[in-house]
């Protein structure tokens, strides 16, 4: 029976120590997961922010090119007049 015992314990130890290091294993795989989709989400944030400023220009260049041919427009029509 105390040779049962010694077994049975010996098991018990073993299979404590196994289900520590699949513990400590899978915390550890989790913390790099975390810490990659951390930068992803950092690259993502800094790619929307230089398209939004992408966005921005080109708005702004749309404006700019309106109101030339607004003038131009203008000029033309003024041109026309006075021949």
């Amino acid at each position: 029976m105390k040779l049962a015992q010694e077994y049975v314990m010996a098991l018990k130890m073993g299979l404590s120590s196994l289900r520590d290091e699949y513990g400590w294993d899978i915390e550890k795989k989790a913390t790099i997961l975390r810490e990659e989709y951390e930068k992803a989400m950092d690259r993502i944030i800094s790619l929307k922010e230089g398209y939004l400023k992408a966005v921005d220009k080109a708005n702004l260049l749309k404006v700019e090119l309106v109101e030339l041919f607004e003038r131009y427009s203008l000029v033309n029509s003024l041109r026309t007049e006075k021949i």
